[in-house]
């Protein structure tokens, strides 16, 4: 998929997701299909016009065009007006991004008001970022409860990342109580975001019995799984199963 193709998939998920066409919704459509088309400069008349109409797809695309700078000169100041009108609209996708946006000039006060709007429409994304502010006390108190509580309604929602996140927080008990079986859980579910290390440490908890009833057969499947998926770890925990196995089978 060519990323003309990947970024338009991702407005019309938008559309889909939000019903965000309000006024100007064909002027969006002619830029959309200019935009399909690589025709630039056409899509991005058609767009300012929609925008003018009010229409916060084609503000959130301007956003982006400025914001990744690929097909256009990137201009920051200017995907941060358009991110700022389409999130101000209530688009949580743009007020991710203007919250990201945000973030990389330092201004954490900024991003932990449009991370946290977001958040707040449920937008997996933003949940993530903005449990890693409060966990970091930047732009916000610093609380490791929030944090937790952002972390899970972002895991809840998807989020590999926060998946992740929240099996190392729960199996070492960094800035929660430590609980193995939380850490399963989520190792589980980050496992079938397709994880490698997920999948790895999910391999280690059925080898060890973390969390978990201990099972080699399980180990062996999710450790095997992690090593085609990049994880090279994997494979000195299955030679250490497989010798295991042997010695096992040799004392018989």
């Amino acid at each position: 998929m060519t990323i003309i193709r990947t970024i338009s998939f991702i407005i019309l998920t938008m559309l889909l997701s939000q019903g965000a066409l309000a006024g100007g919704d064909a002027m969006f459509e002619k830029g959309l299909a200019a935009y399909q088309k690589q025709d630039i400069s056409k899509a991005v008349k058609h767009w300012k016009k929609a925008a003018k109409r009010e229409n916060i797809s084609a503000m959130y695309s301007l956003g982006l065009l400025n914001d990744q700078g690929k097909y256009i000169k990137q201009d920051l100041k200017e995907a941060e007006k358009w991110y700022s009108r389409a999130a101000k609209k209530g688009a949580p996708q743009a007020q991710y991004q203007l919250g990201k946006l945000l973030a990389k000039k330092g201004d954490y006060d900024g991003a932990a008001t449009w991370y946290g709007r977001s958040a707040k429409a449920d937008y997996a994304r933003a949940q993530y970022e903005y449990a890693l502010l409060i966990e970091a006390g930047k732009g916000l108190t610093k609380n490791a409860e929030k944090a937790e509580y952002w972390l899970n309604k972002a895991g809840n929602n998807g989020s590999a990342p926060a998946q992740f996140k929240l099996v190392l927080m729960y199996m070492k008990g960094e800035g929660v109580e430590q609980n193995n079986e939380k850490a399963f859980t989520w190792a589980k579910a980050s496992s079938a975001s397709g994880d490698a290390n997920a999948k790895y440490l999910l391999g280690y908890m059925y080898y060890s019995g973390t969390g978990t009833v201990q099972s080699n057969e399980m180990a062996v499947i999710w450790l095997e799984d992690a090593l085609v998926s990049g994880q090279a770890k994997a494979q000195q925990l299955l030679d250490i199963i497989a010798k295991e196995g042997d010695q096992q089978v040799s004392s018989l």
